[in-house]
């Protein structure tokens, strides 16, 4: 008799904290899509640096997600589900990745614009953008909400500049000019 409404305190302690948890939990989610580098014009390693202190928050979320749990079951009380730290993880591999892509993308490029005038082989070139290009059409397709992010459209931008741009080179290349 003396343990029912202790136990129903406790109940409606956590029921409140976990009230707390999911306001928390929003608020990472709303930070996230507000500031992580999906439209981010610095450089991929400051991309990556908020990306990984995004990852760490979320961690640290996932780790009190589970002492939760050990709770809710303790008590027998309905799992709760926080959809929002599933979606927030999925979309932090998503751009890890993309920026990755991003990275390599700009060091190709670096590498074209350092060749000899002399040593370029614009075919090979244009061939290796075609592919790039394809690479990312692949990660769009296979992660449809990446479309929508700035970083994916400034590589694709950057890409369809290279298409135009590669075909001039190759015409001043020419031994005509």
């Amino acid at each position: 008799e003396d343990i029912l409404p202790m136990q129903m305190a406790a109940v409606d302690s956590l029921k409140n904290d976990l009230d707390q948890f999911y306001l928390s939990i929003r608020e990472y989610r709303g930070d996230f899509r507000a500031n992580a580098p999906f439209k981010f014009q610095g450089g991929c390693d400051e991309a990556f640096i908020a990306i990984e202190s995004f990852s760490k928050k979320l961690d640290q979320i996932e780790v009190q997600v589970d002492q939760f749990r050990e709770l809710e079951d303790l008590f027998e009380l309905q799992p709760t589900a926080y959809v929002e730290i599933g979606e927030t993880r999925s979309e932090i591999k998503q751009l890890t990745r993309l920026w990755e892509f991003k990275r390599n993308v700009d060091e190709n490029f670096g590498e074209w614009r350092a060749e000899l005038w002399a040593d370029v082989n614009t075919l090979n070139l244009e061939e290796q953008n075609k592919r790039l290009r394809k690479q990312l059409k692949e990660k769009g397709n296979a992660y449809p909400s990446m479309k929508g992010w700035q970083v994916y459209r400034d590589i694709d931008e950057s890409l369809v500049v290279m298409a135009t741009v590669l075909p001039l080179v190759h015409d001043l290349h020419s031994d005509a000019i």
